[in-house]
């Protein structure tokens, strides 16, 4: 039963009845989700720390991002369907003049929050309900694990998933994590001016 409303919060996992009210997330095209064939198209985003990380990833080096730590809810890349949540793993930075950013004219005096918008595709999603995948591989046969984590403290040390009877009275936050890179495009990389 958990396991089904974490589906029916972050993916619309619901099927051909698919309604926009089944969660607070819309997939990008709901044509998508067929009985035969359940593939999900959403946007999400990332949360970068620097214009170097920013600049390798656009390079092809997302997959050096899997190394950073086990993961909580399985190994991969994380991504969250909420703007807001992904600002909490960025850190305001600058742009520094020799770099590909440096000649695009924004002021190397400001700091930047950096956030890319992605779409990712995933037809399988296995819903973490505990931290039982912390630092494990993805669950066999799911091309996604799918979380709703509490973000209440607004501390990203403390968003742990949660009970489906606790998400209206608490931040509940949807969580994404991939492995296969083929499936994720970025969209665009997001610069959100820092105003100390």
């Amino acid at each position: 039963q958990t396991q089904q409303a974490i589906l029916n919060r972050v993916t619309l996992c619901n099927g051909p009845q698919h309604t926009s009210t089944s969660g607070p997330y819309d997939l990008l095209d709901s044509a998508t989700i067929t009985s035969s064939s359940p593939t999900r198209l959403q946007r999400v985003f990332h949360g970068i720390k620097s214009f170097e990380a920013a600049a390798g990833i656009l390079g092809g080096e997302f997959a050096a991002l899997q190394k950073t730590d086990s993961g909580w809810f399985g190994n991969g890349i994380y991504f969250t369907l909420d703007l807001e949540y992904a600002l909490t793993y960025t850190a305001p930075c600058r742009i520094s003049l020799g770099s590909v950013f440096g000649k695009l004219g924004f002021g190397t005096s400001k700091s930047y929050y950096l956030v890319f918008a992605c779409d990712v595709v995933y037809g399988n999603p296995y819903p973490v309900t505990d931290l039982g995948c912390q630092g494990k591989p993805l669950s066999t046969s799911h091309d996604a694990h799918v979380a709703v984590v509490d973000f209440s403290s607004v501390n990203i040390v403390d968003a742990k998933p949660m009970a489906a009877s606790e998400w209206s009275s608490k931040k509940a936050i949807g969580e994404i994590v991939s492995n296969d890179l083929s499936n994720v495009l970025i969209r665009e990389l997001l610069l959100l001016l820092f105003d100390a």
